[in-house]
């Protein structure tokens, strides 16, 4: 085999190994484009569950506090469709909420004397945005 044929052999490897190597380089951009999709589809599904299990939780928690205060089952569904209105965004607001105002009021309680006035006014700001006044 002479060189000039080895040369031209080599030469069209590398034109395979290159075209191969775009190939590869546009399915790798395509699985990365799908990577970050399914990232954000899963972002916004745990968002929703999220939501969803504050609702829950809620639900649940006022239920269990309408139950025990009134034996008239009415009285306790008339006060219980008034939660199951409310969106499930809107109880993962109040449950965060409410957390942030916790954690104002546990800072206060170890924060400079300087400091906890302002902390407290926050937690009281974060409960009245979350509707437990």
């Amino acid at each position: 085999m002479s060189d000039y044929t080895r040369e031209a052999e080599m030469a069209l490897d590398m034109v395979r190994l290159r075209r191969e190597l775009e190939a590869m380089k546009a399915e790798r951009d395509v699985l990365v484009n799908r990577v970050d999709f399914l990232n954000q589809q899963n972002s916004v599904q745990q968002e929703q569950n999220d939501a969803l299990a504050a609702h829950v939780e809620r639900m649940r928690d006022v239920w269990q506090r309408l139950h025990l205060r009134s034996p008239v089952h009415v009285e306790v569904l008339k006060a219980y469709s008034h939660v199951m209105r409310d969106a499930p965004t809107t109880s993962l607001a109040r449950l965060k909420g409410t957390a942030r105002a916790e954690a104002m009021e546990w800072s206060a309680e170890k924060a400079a004397p300087s400091v906890a006035p302002w902390l407290n006014a926050l937690a009281e700001d974060y409960r009245r945005q979350a509707g437990n006044e």
